[in-house]
């Protein structure tokens, strides 16, 4: 099914003049990167019957000092960013996971439930989970 998922997608794009470039991927069955919205680069990986939107966000200074003195602005962020369907995890920039470096926030599709509407719906949730941690970091920076 990851063929057909595959073209779907890329002819949904298409159809919507959305710029897409394939990616070199060893890991996964297939990977894609496409900008849904001016500016934000979301990438399309297909691996075991399963289709994840994400989107990464490196994080200020000011909400890595956030997150890890665990002021109330981290816990508000949280809270919000449960409230959507997309899912997120911290990254960290080395293997001890003690420096925070950001987030990544993604979405996952089986296959065999995949239609065009779910897609899009899918890409435009990652977005806006996207757009709650900028406006979250706008704020945090307004106060501090």
């Amino acid at each position: 099914m990851v063929n057909g998922a595959r073209d779907s997608i890329r002819n949904w794009l298409e159809e919507e003049s959305i710029q897409y470039n394939i990616v070199e991927d060893s890991q996964n069955d297939y990977h894609l990167k496409f900008w849904f919205s001016r500016g934000l680069q979301l990438h399309t990986i297909f691996k075991n019957h399963k289709i994840t939107v994400s989107i990464d966000r490196q994080f200020s200074h000011a909400m890595i000092n956030s997150f890890t003195t665990q002021k109330p602005h981290s816990h508000k962020l949280d809270l919000e960013l449960h409230m959507q369907n997309a899912r997120f995890v911290l990254l960290h920039a080395d293997q001890a996971n003690t420096q925070l470096f950001g987030m990544r926030i993604f979405k996952d599709i089986w296959d065999d439930s995949l239609t065009r509407t779910s897609f899009f719906d899918t890409a435009a949730t990652v977005e806006h989970s996207y757009y709650i941690v900028e406006i979250n970091e706008r704020e945090l920076a307004r106060i501090n």
